[in-house]
């Protein structure tokens, strides 16, 4: 491998800064604002850009999968203590909803940084040598959107501070919550084709000396295969 592969590149952590910061100022996210003023103008900009939506649409009226649907609703579990298995659940069901709206600055994000995914990885941009920086990107993807997610969500625990949760209602069900489980089921969908393209590049010559073994093993007769098995022919 060259060595001054990776030399010129931009590490993770500093790419995709303008669409990361576009979604905090969509939020209304600065360093003194409150969760209830978070939520307030998040409420605002909701039925902003529902408004918007509608407009461009034909009729004025077709985007009936982006109905807010309680999206600019003030959650009732944000004067919780305590992180518990329900309100976990209730986070979780949140932020579906929100990945997958067009109007919410968490889908716009989503779909965005999708975009920007797929164009540095995907297509003729596939190369072997990308999939630690893939890796390393997606990881660092997951924790400066769950620092976002953190702002609206203050009771989920801080990064570093994981913890698991037992379902109250089922003994044997818990969960460890991490960025990465909490995030990552709606990341990495987005994200799955350039990412297995890259892993399938990467192992391309493990695949190759897998089928020639095995178009070379078909070649032997039936003996020579159970002697070779230690199987009594």
């Amino acid at each position: 491998m060259p060595r001054n592969l990776g030399k010129h590149s931009v590490p993770a952590d500093k790419k995709w800064q303008a669409i990361i910061r576009h979604c905090q100022e969509q939020l209304g996210l600065n360093s003194d604002v409150s969760v209830t003023k978070l939520w307030e103008h998040l409420a605002i900009k909701l039925h902003e850009e529902q408004q918007i939506l509608q407009k461009r649409e034909e009729g004025g009226g077709g985007c009936q999968g982006d109905l807010l649907d309680g999206l600019d609703h003030i959650p009732d579990y944000l004067q919780e203590d305590n992180l518990t298995f329900a309100v976990y659940d209730q986070v979780r069901k949140y932020l579906g909803q929100a990945f997958v709206s067009r109007v919410h600055p968490m889908g716009q994000l989503l779909q965005a940084l999708a975009d920007a995914f797929r164009a540095s990885y995907g297509g003729v941009a596939a190369h072997p040598r990308l999939l630690s920086y893939a890796v390393q990107e997606i990881h660092s993807l997951t924790q400066r959107v769950y620092q976002l997610v953190k702002a609206l969500f203050p009771i989920l625990p801080a990064e570093g501070e994981n913890i698991i949760l037992q379902n109250e209602e089922n003994e044997g069900q818990e969960i460890m919550v991490t960025p990465a489980t909490l995030l990552q089921p709606w990341l990495l969908p987005q994200f799955y084709s350039p990412l297995s393209s890259l892993y399938v590049l990467d192992n391309q010559s493990k695949d190759d000396e897998y089928w020639r073994r095995l178009l070379s093993w078909n070649k032997q007769p039936d003996v020579g295969l159970m002697t070779f098995l230690g199987v009594d022919p």
